[in-house]
């Protein structure tokens, strides 16, 4: 540290002193990184700062490996934090686009940091760091293109059929997928542009590649088949089918990457999920519907019989929604029904037969009969401790800073009892609550006095 200025040398000087409270190897290796850090990060005070913070985070979280990791690889957070200067981290934005997406049709879908771009229909996974534009509102736009472009492969059904299946006949089902991505690429954006016109105008700036291939005389006719505002996956796998091998992908900067067997692990266990939720709802409707009809009696001879007719609803993709009947009757799902119909609609294009036969009597709970119940005294144990958490910073006032993640806070079951407890704590404490009430009935004479004149 002899090289350092005398103000570099007392920093550094007080950030050993700090870490050495909590572990004296860290401090050690601290203070060994140290000259190797500041000039990576250009002598840059606050960069030095959140550099510190930075491994002090990642030993509270796990210890001296991940800690020793950060101080090695000064050179690579240094050129993160520069990044970060102009651009924007999407930890900052995370509740921010959370809840823009929330605010889109379909079910809810999480957001969260990846190397790649893609959807796994229940997760979209974004850049931790986007710096391709010079000013942070632009990136901050930019991140919501990528948001809705993945929403939208969500929503518009790209993942209706399983894509390996319906590509593996091709001779290279790579460069099929390739292209099939390129050409849905351009149906979700025209289906972007009729469902969020003013997002879509703001959005073209940033969509260079797309509108210069559409002045493109070889893809305008496939173009103009794909504008049409009822288009279909459908229509990108016939247009596939007839381009193979003549059209070369475009590879467009928003687009990301497609996973097709993770999209489907995901969603053949979601729909499992679904159809014995669904079944157990009908079941429970039924069960309701008798109870309130007791004159019928048909109803306790038979199976109870649910019908799905297909209305105009111009809000969903298709253009169609279901109604729901019960033995010839209309019927209105609760919300949570409406919600599972929505999901199975929104995953397959339709809800098959199968789907409306209620699970029998008495074989219907509550809960997903794949799940095991959770103890609430089991909520520090394993996985089970982050689900459901609230997580919220500490400060420290050591360092000077927040432990991020640092407090956890779980809503528990407590199941209430009825007793004696009050009247027999007051009875076995009878002398201390005498003290209390005149201690108390002191002070107030004491304000009494001060409030005289």
């Amino acid at each position: 540290m002899a090289s350092l200025n005398a103000n570099e040398q007392k920093i550094a000087l007080h950030w050993v002193g700090v870490i050495a409270a909590t572990n004296a190897e860290f401090s050690y290796q601290y203070a060994a990184h140290f000259s190797d850090a500041i000039r990576y990060l250009k002598h840059n005070i606050d960069a030095l700062e959140s550099w510190t913070i930075e491994a002090m985070s990642a030993f509270d979280e796990r210890g001296l490996q991940l800690a020793f990791k950060v101080l090695n690889n000064s050179k690579e957070f240094s050129e993160n934090y520069f990044k970060k200067q102009q651009g924007i981290v999407l930890e900052d934005i995370h509740k921010l686009l959370t809840a823009f997406v929330c605010g889109l049709n379909g079910r809810s879908l999480k957001i969260t940091a990846a190397e790649s771009i893609y959807t796994d229909t229940e997760t979209i996974f974004l850049p931790e760091i986007m710096s391709d534009y010079s000013s942070k509102e632009d990136n901050f736009f930019y991140y919501k293109l990528l948001t809705v472009y993945q929403w939208a492969q969500n929503w518009y059904g790209s993942w209706h059929y399983d894509l390996s299946e319906k590509l593996n006949h091709y001779d290279d089902p790579v460069q099929a997928l390739k292209l099939f991505h390129c050409l849905e690429s351009i149906r979700l954006l025209y289906k972007i542009h009729y469902e969020l016109p003013g997002f879509f105008r703001q959005a073209e700036a940033y969509l260079i590649d797309f509108k210069a291939l559409e002045k493109n005389e070889q893809w305008q006719s496939i173009c103009n088949k794909l504008t049409h505002k009822a288009s279909k996956v459908d229509d990108v796998f016939a247009l596939l089918k007839q381009y193979y091998g003549q059209l070369s992908p475009v590879n467009f900067s928003f687009q990301g990457v497609l996973f097709p067997n993770k999209v489907q692990f995901i969603k053949e266990r979601r729909l499992m999920e679904e159809k014995n939720l669904f079944r157990e709802a009908l079941a429970r409707m039924a069960d309701e519907k008798k109870q309130a009809r007791p004159d019928f009696i048909e109803l306790e001879k038979s199976e109870p019989t649910f019908d799905l007719s297909l209305i105009e609803d111009a809000e969903l993709p298709d253009g169609m929604t279901f109604e729901l009947s019960f033995d010839g009757q209309v019927i209105v799902p609760p919300d949570d029904v409406q919600s599972l119909m929505s999901s199975i609609f929104q995953d397959m294009g339709e809800i098959p037969e199968e789907y409306l036969v209620a699970a029998g009597s008495g074989k219907y709970v509550t809960e997903n009969a794949n799940s095991q119940s959770k103890k609430s005294d089991d909520v520090w144990s394993g996985v089970y401790h982050e689900e459901g958490a609230y997580f919220y910073d500490e400060w420290d006032h050591v360092r000077q800073h927040y432990k991020k993640n640092w407090c956890v806070v779980r809503e528990m079951h407590i199941t209430a009892v009825y007793d004696d407890f009050v009247q027999q704590t007051l009875s076995n404490n009878m002398g201390i609550v005498k003290s209390l009430r005149r201690n108390f009935e002191a002070l107030k004479g004491e304000e009494k006095l001060l409030s005289q004149p």
